[in-house]
C-alpha cells in the first residue's frame, strides 16, 4: 500500500545502497552510476518516491490504495527493505490462478477512474489472493532474457482490457507508469530466487 511504501521514504529507503545492491542499472546500453539512477526514482515535484506522488507523499486519503507509479528497482528495494521478495513469473501466475479469470475479473477493478483501496473488490481465484486481476499490475523478478532489458509485468491495471489479466506483460525495468505496482512474497530459504 501507500503507506507501507511511505514507510520505506521516511526510513531512507531511497538513500540506503544496501536496499538496491545487485541491479545493475542498464538504461539504453549504458550503465548507470548508483546516484544517476536514484534520481531519475522521483515524484511528480523532484522528490525521491513514486511517480503518482507529490513532495515526497502519496494524494490524501489513499493510505489503503496500492503504491503505484514504481519501476522494477523500485520494487525491488522496497521488497528488500521488507525482508521479501518480487514474486517470479511462475509464483505469481499459480497464486493468480489464471484459470478462472472468466469469475475473477468480473469481480476485479478494470475501471477507468484508477485504483481502488486495497481488498475492496472480491475477484479471487481458489488461493484467496485478492488485487491480482485489475487495480495495478505487478512487477515480477523475472527479465524475459539474459540481458534484463525487459521484466515481467503482469495482472492487467485499471483502465486496461480485462484479458490483461492472463497475458504475460513486460516492459523496461525504468518503466514508472502509473499503472505499475508489484506485491512481495516471502520465499522460503530454499526457494529464493537468485538469478536474473
Amino acid at each position: 500500500t501507500n503507506e507501507q511504501f511511505k514507510q520505506f521514504v521516511d526510513s531512507g529507503g531511497y538513500e540506503n545502497r544496501d536496499y538496491w545492491k545487485g541491479s545493475e542499472f542498464l538504461k539504453e546500453g549504458r550503465e548507470l552510476s548508483w546516484e544517476e539512477a536514484i534520481s531519475e526514482f522521483v515524484d511528480k515535484t523532484g522528490y525521491p518516491g513514486p511517480a503518482t506522488w507529490e513532495e515526497g507523499t502519496y494524494p490524501e486519503g489513499h493510505v489503503r490504495y496500492p503504491v503505484s507509479g514504481v519501476s522494477w528497482f523500485e520494487a525491488v528495494a522496497y521488497a528488500r527493505f521488507a525482508g521479501k521478495s518480487l514474486p517470479t513469473l511462475y509464483h505469481w501466475e499459480h497464486s493468480a490462478c489464471r484459470g478462472e479469470s472468466a469469475v475473477i475479473v468480473s469481480y476485479s477493478n478494470f475501471a477507468m477512474s484508477g485504483t481502488a483501496p486495497v481488498g475492496s473488490h472480491p475477484g479471487m481465484g481458489h488461493t484467496g489472493v485478492h488485487d491480482m486481476a485489475g487495480n495495478v499490475k505487478e512487477w515480477c523478478f523475472n527479465a524475459t532474457d539474459d540481458s534484463g532489458s525487459q521484466r515481467y509485468i503482469l495482472g492487467g491495471g485499471w483502465g486496461e482490457q480485462t484479458y490483461m489479466f492472463t497475458s504475460r506483460d513486460f516492459r523496461s525495468p525504468w518503466n514508472r507508469a502509473a499503472v505499475n505496482g508489484f506485491r512481495c512474497v516471502l520465499y522460503p530459504d530454499s526457494e529464493e530466487p537468485v538469478t536474473n
